[in-house]
């Protein structure tokens, strides 16, 4: 994701997140500031009983993209 510009980084996140069996999409709220938004949750069953795991999905997005999340 490195050195890419900020939709790109955002559109493969998706993609990426869409792969994974969520039904993810993005929208743009001004030049930087996008709003990705998860459907569903393909982790749930994990997720109620670990809260560890929603915790660790969100270090990892905003590690990927470089960005607050």
């Amino acid at each position: 994701m490195e050195g890419k510009p900020w939709e790109t980084r955002v559109r493969e996140m998706v993609a990426t997140l869409c792969e994974e069996g969520y039904m993810a999409e993005y929208s743009k709220k001004d030049p930087k500031t996008f709003i990705i938004t998860e459907r569903n949750c393909a982790i749930a069953r994990i997720a109620h009983q670990y809260q560890q795991a929603c915790h660790g999905e969100m270090c990892l997005l905003s590690e990927l993209l470089g960005a607050e999340v």
